[in-house]
């Protein structure tokens, strides 16, 4: 996948931990609750992943992988999880853990990949959460949160999301959230060793802060 020159968004998530091939990690039990709050909602917050929060995405993505695939593959033990920090520290993926407010449960993740800036300003959106939490709101809000972050924060003006045709769950998300059906890519990207299928759907941020239907007056995060 090539995307137009730029530079890299750099953000410091303060993870508190060693990146690359040699380091060792070992996971806590605490949360990203305490790290800090980048966006809140009336039932979830949004906090970036630290090392300390491996084993919570971990019992989530064990409990769940079978809601995953074949949509996604997710970390699900500690060298997918370093990895994926790995990803992070280096600038391909900018994490997003999703909390519920009542219990600092983590319910699911929004993931920012190949964030670029310059002319461009575009990331690609992935997002999954907790099979147990699957037909209660969760994730508009939660995705929702993760785009306020993405174009009132990071100042990017461009959201692309891929999904699987019959990924019927994840494209009724993107529908609700105003997301833009742009087209049909066949074999786009290879996900478990098979070249699949994907439709694009895009918004811009100024699409997302004036939505038709909604006065101009009226805040996305309240």
């Amino acid at each position: 996948m090539q995307v137009p020159a730029g530079s890299s968004i750099s953000i410091d998530h303060e993870h508190g931990f060693e990146s690359g091939a040699g380091a060792a990690m070992t996971l806590g039990t605490g949360s990203a609750a305490t790290d800090g709050v980048i966006r809140r909602g009336p039932r979830l917050y949004v906090a970036y992943p630290t090392r300390r929060s491996g084993a919570e995405l971990i019992d989530l993505t064990c409990r769940s992988w079978r809601a995953h695939q074949p949509w996604v593959y997710v970390p699900t033990d500690i060298a997918g999880y370093q990895r994926y920090l790995d990803s992070i520290v280096s600038g391909h993926t900018i994490g997003l853990f999703l909390y519920r407010v009542t219990d600092h449960r983590l319910i699911g993740v929004v993931n920012l990949a190949e964030p670029v800036m310059g002319a461009f300003r575009s990331a690609y959106l992935g997002y999954y959460q907790d099979i147990e939490t699957v037909g209660q709101g969760y994730m508009t809000e939660g995705v929702g949160l993760a785009i306020d972050h993405a174009f009132l924060d990071l100042d990017l003006h461009r959201l692309e999301a891929n999904i699987q045709p019959q990924n019927s769950r994840s494209i009724t998300l993107a529908r609700r959230l105003g997301f833009r059906h742009e087209g049909f890519s066949p074999r786009y990207l290879e996900v478990a060793g098979e070249w699949r299928d994907h439709e694009r759907w895009a918004i811009l941020a100024e699409e997302w802060r004036h939505p038709p239907g909604r006065s101009t007056a009226t805040t996305i995060n309240p």
